[in-house]
């Protein structure tokens, strides 16, 4: 990265996508502190999806770089991030580096992967007593200058946004068996965990609704844990001392017993996420990370043979799979 910002000075002059700053941006009681929230959004809101930088401690003539100064008391970034999450909406994707460059300190900006434009302000922004900028205003730069957006820029912005690549291929599925138990009062009943993890490989964050279809079969049985919990209550009513219906396999609890729904028709039983306190019902997840069981140890699976098949469709919904929803099938062998 340091490359990239050391090549953007030597070889580059200022665009939409580069400008160079002398002085730090200063927060606080400062009339001019909205400048910040201007020149990152108004370089976030332009359509193209490269790297944009602003680079401080650059003293430009011409648009090129001409000399440099040391700054001095570098500004945190998280206050600078904090600053523009309480202005501007959505979030923006960004970072700010010290750096030596001959032989003078300097900074930068770097504003990555903000495709989710456009980008506005949540406040209205005063400079000397007066509204500089109303709530809900955007900017955008073009080439050297920052404006407001217009009809235009708002075409070109979700004309890039919704034509976007499809992002089936940054995440992968993985559908497995565990083992596991729930109990209720003095009953302890064992049973398999159906668990689906999904991993994002890119480095972006990703968000989507899921479901899956489980085939019906004669072979299993599949409920939820609030449903199992309720079972063992009957159940403990007329045998307080066997839990042997539920299966013989003990390893880890079971905690949300209201975080999914399952809905029956005559050949599958369906199964999504529902709100509750503990998450949303779209999942998100961060780059490079794996959400490890997304419905959270709350499926159960109850072998009635001693080699069960279990045929299931998973399906993730949203707008980052532009071409349609991403479907894959499992076909999954389970032990009594």
């Amino acid at each position: 990265m340091l490359d990239k910002v050391k090549e953007l000075i030597e070889y580059h002059s200022e665009s939409y996508l580069l400008d160079f700053k002398r002085e730090q941006y200063i927060l606080g009681a400062n009339q001019k502190k909205h400048e910040l929230l201007k020149d990152i959004s108004s370089m976030a809101n332009h359509p193209s999806n490269e790297d944009k930088y602003i680079i401080v401690g650059v003293i430009e003539k011409d648009g090129v770089a001409n000399s440099y100064h040391t700054l001095e008391n570098i500004e945190d970034e998280a206050k600078y991030q904090e600053y523009l999450k309480s202005n501007v909406e959505p979030e923006i994707n960004f970072e700010y580096k010290t750096f030596l460059h001959n032989d003078f300190k300097l900074a930068y900006f770097r504003i990555f992967d903000n495709d989710n434009r456009p980008y506005l302000f949540k406040n209205e922004i005063i400079e000397n007593n007066k509204v500089r900028y109303h709530k809900g205003a955007m900017v955008i730069r073009k080439g050297t200058k920052i404006g407001r957006i217009d009809r235009a820029d708002l075409d070109k912005i979700y004309e890039a946004k919704y034509s976007q690549k499809d992002r089936k291929p940054d995440v992968k599925l993985f559908c497995t068996v565990k083992n596991g138990f729930v109990e209720y009062s003095s009953v302890k009943c064992n049973v398999k965990l159906l668990v689906l993890s999904i991993e994002n490989i890119s480095n972006k964050s990703i968000s989507f609704l899921v479901d899956f279809k489980v085939e019906k079969n004669s072979s299993f049985d599949i409920e939820t844990a609030y449903d199992i919990q309720h079972k063992i209550r009957d159940y403990e009513k007329v045998n307080r001392s066997s839990s042997h219906y539920f299966g013989n396999y003990i390893q880890q609890p079971l905690l949300n017993w209201d975080a999914i729904k399952i809905v029956n028709s005559n050949e599958y039983k369906t199964v999504s996420r529902i709100k509750n306190s503990n998450h949303e019902i779209e999942i998100i997840i961060p780059q490079k990370t794996t959400k490890e069981d997304v419905f959270e140890s709350d499926l159960i699976l109850i072998p009635k043979e001693p080699k069960a098949l279990i045929n299931i469709e998973v399906k993730l919904s949203g707008d980052d799979f532009t071409s349609g929803p991403l479907i894959e099938k499992f076909s999954l062998e389970i032990d009594e």
